[in-house]
């Protein structure tokens, strides 16, 4: 009973004389669904695989939760500030994200080829011998230029020529 006493007043608290509640602008606010939050995320294990890697499914699991995390920190970024428009990842039912041997950059993809019909392919290398530990992402610069180039590659030329294998 007194518990909910002190929620009463502490209710009435934040109205004012009026019976409106005030807000407060300091008060955080629900995050903003980003454009690439829907989008879900799985990994190609056999291109990982091939690779000579044989991660544990936990070892695997990781690299998809940090795909899923980058790509989407990194995709609503660029929606937020115009680079890409706001439902670029709709007409996608997943990313698939795919070992790269030999790639010096990250890659995205669409359309003719991929592993399973309409899917955006997220490629690059996570784990190369021991230059990079196992697994690891590529660095948001770098997911920032691929994602450009796959959205609009004649309108960033010459940023994604330079990125060309």
């Amino acid at each position: 009973m007194r518990i909910a006493l002190i929620w009463a007043a502490l209710a009435l608290a934040a109205c004012g004389e009026s019976g409106d509640a005030r807000v407060d602008a300091a008060a955080p606010q629900a995050p903003a669904r980003g454009c690439a939050d829907g989008l879900p995320v799985a990994i190609d294990a056999a291109s990982v695989a091939a690779s000579g890697v044989a991660p544990s499914p936990a070892a695997v699991e990781r690299l998809r939760g940090e795909a899923e995390r980058a790509v989407r920190r990194v995709a609503n970024a660029l929606c937020v500030d115009g680079g890409l428009p706001e439902g670029a990842f709709r007409r996608f039912p997943r990313l698939l994200v795919q070992q790269a041997d030999g790639a010096d950059n990250a890659a995205f993809w669409s359309g003719e080829g991929t592993p399973q019909a309409g899917d955006l392919v997220f490629q690059a290398v996570f784990h190369e011998g021991g230059e990079r530990p196992a697994l690891a992402m590529p660095p948001d610069p770098d997911l920032r230029e691929g994602l450009i180039c796959w959205h609009d590659f004649d309108g960033n030329r010459a940023m994604c020529e330079e990125r060309l294998p």
